[in-house]
């Protein structure tokens, strides 16, 4: 199970219950990416697995950054983004090893995620590439992405 202040490990499954153990108090969480990625995770990737770190970065208005992940077939994918309190529009594109869009989301949100509309799941591994575009605002950002089992 996922519990507030704990960074979401590559193997942990993701769960909708975060019991804590009675008389023990939960500490406050002040990472906001990390308090972003735990709501998110539960809402989107329930029942699967963390296959990545958050990958973090910071852009300005208008920039982008990219990153490759070694995705494997005969599972199923979705990455999930989240930005920072001074994000206002934060999109998610992810190109297949040949460098043909995959998929995107630039939904008006801070938010992204893919492999929710359409499932996400490749024939052939390789090195696919995400790019995250600060399409509104400015600051830091995360990207996880998650697995079935």
């Amino acid at each position: 199970p996922i519990r507030a202040g704990e960074a979401l490990v590559p193997g942990q499954l993701i769960t909708q219950d975060e019991a804590q153990p009675p008389g023990v108090q939960q500490a406050p969480v002040t990472d906001v990416l990390l308090q972003g990625m735990h709501a998110q995770a539960r809402r989107y990737a329930t029942g699967m697995l963390v296959s990545t770190p958050m990958f973090r970065g910071m852009l300005s208005n208008g920039e982008s950054q990219e990153f490759q992940a070694m995705l494997q077939p005969m599972r199923c994918f979705k990455l999930i983004g989240v930005g920072g309190p001074t994000v206002t529009d934060l999109d998610l594109m992810l190109f297949a090893p040949s460098g043909s869009l995959l998929q995107k989301d630039t939904a008006n949100d801070s938010f992204p995620v893919l492999g929710t509309d359409q499932p996400l799941c490749p024939t052939s591994p390789g090195a696919y590439r995400v790019r995250v575009r600060m399409y509104r605002g400015a600051g830091e950002f995360a990207v996880q992405i998650f697995h079935t089992r």
